[in-house]
């Protein structure tokens, strides 16, 4: 992944190393609150996905965190749909991330196009 880095614009070894090193992925929960007029609150907090025979209490250097690069569209209440950028989830940071938009979003579809190996879980304010 070494090779990778000069030319992409994130450490593509940070981000691969909790990918490959840890059994499993992540499922990334988004909030949204649009309690404040024009604008609303995305909330994304990221947990491990387990299935099957995985156990709560299984180890990992990573403590079961990832890198996640978090993209979505959205709608807006004035009918708009949007795509936003990448918004980096850090293990080594938090595992979850406020994103305000000055738009009052109707819904949002995490990971649109399915380009990042992880599940999205939708949950109300």
């Amino acid at each position: 992944f070494d090779a990778l880095n000069p030319a992409a614009a994130v450490n593509v070894t940070k981000v691969m190393l909790t990918w490959t090193l840890q059994m499993g992925f992540p499922y990334v929960t988004a909030t949204l609150d649009n309690s404040v007029s024009g604008t609303t609150t995305i909330t994304l907090e990221q947990n491990r996905f387990i299935v099957g025979d995985a156990k709560d209490d299984d180890k990992s250097q990573f403590d079961y965190q990832w890198h996640i690069p978090f993209s979505y569209v959205y709608k807006t209440k004035d009918e708009d749909v949007k795509t936003s950028d990448i918004h980096w989830l850090w293990y080594d940071d938090d595992n979850s991330k406020t994103i305000t938009v000055a738009d009052d979003i109707e819904w949002i579809k995490g990971n649109a196009g399915g380009n990042f190996y992880y599940l999205v879980n939708y949950e109300d304010a």
